[in-house]
């Protein structure tokens, strides 16, 4: 976190957005050394470990810092802090694995489809899906032409 915060505004960047309590520079070194560690191609449990002992150190001197001293300005950095704990607690670096999206035939085409390959070989399975689906298409059509007349 001390390099990331260097890269941006400087050596001793963190220390110094620590030291004077500067709530935007600390936010904005907080939400890019996140984004950072969660665009790696990459992620483990060490990475999210390393992010909450970092957001976790960051919030510990803060509110030292804002507990020893009653000035309204660190109490106003501490209610922010507050607020980006809030937000901060929500972050995970390891993203979430979607399920896949399950896709099969039902069971009476691909039978169909299996039956029709092996009566004629030669067939393309195109066709013959085609052909199943042009007859579905007719039963259906015969059947409203039975309730409507």
């Amino acid at each position: 976190m001390y390099q990331h915060a260097d890269g941006l505004h400087g050596h001793g960047a963190l220390d110094n957005a620590l030291g004077t309590l500067n709530d935007r520079n600390l936010a904005v070194i907080l939400e890019s050394w996140f984004i950072s560690i969660r665009n790696q191609p990459e992620t483990s449990g060490g990475d999210e470990l390393r992010w909450q002992n970092g957001f976790g150190f960051v919030t510990a001197v803060v509110s030292w810092i804002a507990k020893s001293n009653a000035d309204a300005k660190l109490q106003r950095i501490e209610s922010r802090l507050q607020q980006l704990s809030v937000l901060y607690s929500q972050f995970r670096i390891k993203k979430r694995n979607s399920p896949e999206t399950i896709r099969s035939l039902p069971a009476s085409t691909v039978e169909t489809l299996y039956a029709s390959q092996l009566e004629h070989p030669s067939t393309d399975a195109d066709e013959i899906f085609l052909h199943q689906v042009q007859e579905k298409d007719n039963f259906d059509q015969r059947q409203r032409n039975l309730h409507t007349a």
